[in-house]
């Protein structure tokens, strides 16, 4: 059994294929182009689900197609938030300040435990005659 493939050798360039489906305009939708329309698939994928991406593939793109009629962020994850970094409210410091407080407790290391463990280690290094 074969297969016959045909190739379309009317693009020689990555800019005519972009012309190309720039081009393609969708009749419910003349704002949207097929050129845009891949490259916001693309980009949601790789950004949102680049485990599950063929899944996604056609979900993303029906929503996106569709996204005049259907609120796409009720389906799938737009935004991803990452505040590691971002710097408590004053609500946030008096919600935890007590947990923080009467957890400090569990978390004491003394001085003398460090210096005893460094003297420990100190020990070991000579007795095993391994330079520190």
């Amino acid at each position: 059994m074969t297969t016959d493939i045909k190739i379309n050798k009317k693009f020689k360039e990555f800019e005519q294929l972009a012309v190309h489906l720039k081009n393609q305009k969708l009749k419910s939708n003349p704002n949207l182009n097929l050129h845009k329309h891949i490259n916001d698939m693309m980009n949601h994928i790789v950004v949102h689900c680049p485990r599950d991406a063929l899944d996604k593939l056609e979900e993303i793109s029906y929503l996106i197609k569709n996204g005049d009629y259907i609120a796409i962020e009720d389906f799938l994850k737009m935004n991803e938030s990452k505040l590691y970094a971002a710097p408590s409210t004053q609500e946030m410091r008096n919600n935890t300040d007590s947990f923080i407080a009467s957890s400090q407790k569990f978390f004491k290391v003394s001085v003398l435990t460090i210096s005893s463990l460094y003297s420990l280690i100190l020990i070991m290094f000579y007795y095993r005659k391994i330079q520190p």
